[in-house]
């Protein structure tokens, strides 16, 4: 199960309405309301908008024989993916942004193919398994890159701060410039999809 949990005011995630509404959906499954389950999962997507990166609803949706709308989820988290990366990593390097990028895609693509699969529809099947390996292959050639240049970050960080502030001011100058850009970068996603989507 694919899973991100934003907590930008530093929340225990588990007091959360998100986290309730999970919970519940989860409860509801067990107790034989589908029904019930995906509406609470619906309800959590929409407090938590594009940040929404859970694979539960298209495998619930798939379940209570909603093949269509668990399709449709799922292209959903594919289209929203890109601009979602942009906007929570904004602040590592590119090479983090994309290294993410491609972890989760994999994840979502593993998801289509188990839907598939249980849909007996093999031909579709091997697109998303393709995919997938596509996806987990470039992950693997980019996260030693991702982890050098955010251990290049920290070792730049703490040079700076050695040097004093004339130098930790330029450091934070230069990560607020990586931010804007990838927040910018973020947006005009968002925006994209919003707009083929209205």
């Amino acid at each position: 199960m694919l899973e991100v949990e934003i907590s930008v005011t530093g929340q225990d995630p588990t007091q959360t309405q998100e986290y309730r509404l999970d919970r519940e959906a989860t409860a509801l499954k067990k107790a034989g309301d589908m029904d019930g389950a995906i509406k609470a999962l619906f309800q959590r997507k929409a407090l938590m908008g594009i940040e929404y990166r859970d694979d539960k609803l298209a495998k619930y949706l798939q379940a209570a024989g909603r093949f269509d709308e668990a399709l449709a989820e799922i292209e959903w988290l594919l289209a929203t993916y890109h601009a979602f990366s942009f906007a929570t990593f904004a602040h590592q390097p590119a090479s983090v942004i994309q290294s993410q990028r491609c972890s989760q895609m994999a994840g979502i693509h593993a998801a289509a193919v188990l839907i598939y699969q249980r849909e007996k529809r093999a031909d579709l099947q091997d697109h998303h398994n393709q995919k997938k390996e596509t996806y987990g292959s470039l992950r693997q050639r980019l996260e030693p890159l991702a982890k050098a240049d955010k251990k290049q970050l920290e070792e730049d960080l703490k040079t700076a701060q050695a040097q004093g502030n004339t130098a930790l001011r330029t450091f934070f100058q230069a990560r607020e410039e990586r931010t804007a850009k990838h927040t910018a970068d973020a947006e005009r996603m968002k925006k994209a999809f919003l707009g083929k989507n209205t």
